[in-house]
């Protein structure tokens, strides 16, 4: 059973049948965001997370990373296996909720994967 928070345990306590797994986490996923049917405002930010589908309990200490002015971000320290990356992009002045994309992304141990996600920003019509 994983333990997301971990176990307490106190002074002087001998523990049993406890079973720790580690990796060695030394994939990466570097990624660029590709624009479409628009431009991102001034106000505008674009956010990647980073999620393991089926693992509500899983997080990478912080959840995700702010693409820089190119679209581009970075993520390092990963473990072998299949991650989600899901990309927003918020616009304050849309008021609207931000528009998203996802991707499924395979990360190899020593390896780094290099992906492209495109977000369509279609500017709201005005009413």
């Amino acid at each position: 059973m994983v333990q997301p928070n971990g176990l307490q345990v106190q002074t002087g306590e001998h523990l049993t049948g406890i079973r720790v797994v580690a990796a060695y986490a030394s994939g990466s996923i570097r990624g660029v965001i590709r624009m479409e049917n628009g431009t991102l405002p001034a106000s505008g930010h674009l956010a990647v997370a980073l999620s393991k589908p089926g693992d509500a309990n899983w997080n990478n200490n912080g959840g995700g990373t702010a693409a820089d002015a190119r679209g581009h971000f970075l993520f390092e320290g990963l473990a072998t296996g299949t991650y989600e990356l899901t990309v927003s992009a918020y616009v304050p002045e849309w008021r609207q909720r931000p528009r998203t994309t996802k991707q499924i992304v395979t990360v190899t141990d020593g390896a780094a994967t290099d992906v492209m996600l495109i977000i369509d920003l279609t500017p709201p019509k005005s009413p």
